[in-house]
Order: C-alpha cells, then structure tokens, then sequence
C-alpha cells in the first residue's frame, strides 16, 4: 500500500506542476481587447474514488493530506463516486473533520458541473 499511496500523491502534484506550467503560458484577453498573462489561476482537481477498492489508514490520511496540501495552495480539491464502503469509512472516521462533506460527490459530473457552476458566479 506504502508504494500506492505514493505513486498516487507523486501523480497528484505531477499534474498540479503541468497546470501550473500551462496557466503561465497562457494568454486571457479583457474586455477591452488587451492580451495579459494571468498567473497564479488554479484548477479544480476531482479525485475520482471509483476505482479505489479498498482504503487503509494510510491511504485515508493520504486524501486527507493531499486535500489539505492543496487546498493551501490553492487547488480546489474535491473527491467523487466513493464506493459505499468507502463512504462508510469516511463517515465512521476523522475524515469529515478535515475534509467538508461538501466536498465529496456522488459522481464526478456531479462535482464538475456544481464546481463549474461555482467558479462562474
């Protein structure tokens, strides 16, 4: 589970640098016309849980961690489709008290639709 838990966080923050690289290369044009490099824009990462067939201690705190991390930096973070086990746990945990119960989705269109119409009010 050790070598999971980091081959997924080491993924997670591989994909956070790319988005980063991206945004900085990226043009946004105002409303008047003028072309500016925006930085500092973040993206809204869905972990989708479905696959996820089994949840240790560790690989709990890790969600909790990477939720955490990223949320500080300024990644909205959210996670979707848990398995009913999996939501079991993270009722029956501390999960709920790091992590909003707002945060989790039922789906992943679930949470990119809510999370897109969020970021466009």
């Amino acid at each position: 589970m050790y070598t999971s838990v980091q081959k997924f966080t080491k993924i997670i923050y591989e994909v956070i640098k790319k988005w980063e690289k991206r945004d900085a290369n990226t043009l946004h044009t105002d409303e008047m016309g003028f072309r500016w490099r925006v930085r500092g824009l973040r993206a809204i990462l869905v972990v989708d849980c479905s696959g996820f067939s089994y949840v240790d201690h560790l690989g709990l705190n890790t969600l909790m961690r990477i939720y955490r991390d990223l949320e500080a930096d300024g990644v909205i973070t959210r996670f979707a489709s848990p398995k009913s086990e999996l939501k079991r746990v993270f009722q029956s945990t501390d999960f709920f008290e790091k992590v909003p119960q707002e945060a989790v989705f039922d789906s992943v269109r679930v949470a990119v639709h809510y999370n897109n119409k969020r970021s466009t009010v």
